[in-house]
């Protein structure tokens, strides 16, 4: 079996193995922290649980124009890169999220409405958006992976996971959202499942963004730490939706605190993804420069007699001046064969002409 081969077959098993891993916690965790609130359903409701009112449609859009906003700033005003676009889209998808979610909370109000085929589609991208959004997360991490393994200021090195990966680690879960399989009794609580799925994703763009300094100054260091923070800035959405459905919060009232939470996570998110979107080009150069440099100063190893032949940087010139001298040297023959074939051209003339 080849190398490349070998290296699918295990990524293959490591995608099984962090889905099932995935699956496991996410239906176990909740059952341990509020297992009333996460009944399953199936798209099929009894009772209405479901938030009509103006505190959690107007939040919901609010952070719908929060994510298009630095969403359609990137991929208009940016330069393009895989970062940009991998960035842009994961705000995409939180805000198209939040947006069907919106539609959702304003126009279903009743539980026969909720047991449409129309509110089960439009339900499905609403969680199923937020389950694709992890594909994304993880393919930002693989982008920053790619340019962190390249440069010398690299911290530890991470694994660079294929794209391929990632969509296919988000297909699967978001077929499972269309399928019914995170549909609980209160429609709320599939947002959190959902949101439980991104923790690998999550995880692994940490790594990624903390396995290098990347050298581009104090704007930078900040993004870093924002979105490094932001990242994780949802986990405390899980208890919270708990703590709050106890306390005899009204479900709008609910709502709304943690869509704000939620406003300061992928707020931080966005800010970090533009910032180093904005960078990329910067930390391109860095890279070559520093490769260059490295070049140029690395030691050349030590001859039979011990001592040494100099640095790389002045092998570089050696070579340069045999090719100079070659060059010159194959001129100068050229020259010569071109003298010596005039000269016979000649002489076979003045034969002719005595003749």
């Amino acid at each position: 079996m080849s190398s490349t081969a070998s290296r699918n077959v295990i990524l293959v098993a490591a995608l099984l193995g962090v889905l099932l891993a995935t699956l496991i916690t996410t239906y176990g965790l909740p059952m341990l922290l509020a297992p009333e609130l996460y009944v399953l359903a199936k798209f099929t409701f009894i009772k209405k649980t479901f938030a009509n009112d103006w505190g959690t449609v107007g939040t919901d859009y609010g952070l719908t124009a929060l994510m298009f906003t630095p969403a359609i700033y990137m991929l208009t005003r940016v330069p393009q890169s895989r970062f940009r676009d991998r960035s842009a889209s994961l705000l995409l998808f939180y805000a198209l999220s939040v947006l069907v979610g919106a539609i959702s909370h304003q126009n279903f109000d009743t539980v026969s409405s909720m047991n449409t085929p129309t509110f089960r589609i439009m339900w499905s991208v609403c969680v199923g958006s937020v389950t694709a959004a992890g594909g994304y997360i993880g393919s930002i991490g693989s982008a920053l992976a790619h340019m962190s393994n390249r440069s010398p200021r690299q911290r530890f090195k991470v694994v660079q996971v294929p794209r391929w990966w990632w969509v296919s680690y988000a297909i699967i879960l978001t077929l499972m959202v269309f399928c019914g399989f995170f549909s609980m009794e209160r429609p709320a609580a599939d947002i959190f499942l959902a949101g439980i799925t991104q923790t690998p994703p999550t995880v692994y763009l940490f790594l990624c963004l903390m396995s290098n300094d990347w050298g581009v100054g104090m704007e930078v260091f900040t993004a870093q730490i924002v979105l490094g923070v932001g990242a994780f800035l949802n986990a405390p959405l899980l208890p919270l939706y708990g703590i709050l459905v106890r306390m005899g919060l009204s479900l709008g009232t609910v709502n709304t605190i943690l869509h704000f939470w939620l406003a300061a996570a992928w707020g931080s998110q966005a800010y970090g993804c533009l910032v180093f979107s904005r960078h990329i080009e910067l930390f391109e150069a860095n890279l070559l420069g520093d490769q260059k440099k490295m070049l140029l100063e690395v030691p050349v190893k030590k001859n039979g007699k011990g001592g040494k032949n100099g640095t790389a940087k002045k092998e570089m010139k050696n070579e340069a001046e045999e090719t100079r001298k070659s060059t010159r040297s194959r001129t100068r023959s050229t020259s010569t064969a071109k003298s010596k074939s005039r000269s016979n051209s000649r002489s076979r003339s003045k034969s002719k002409s005595k003749a």
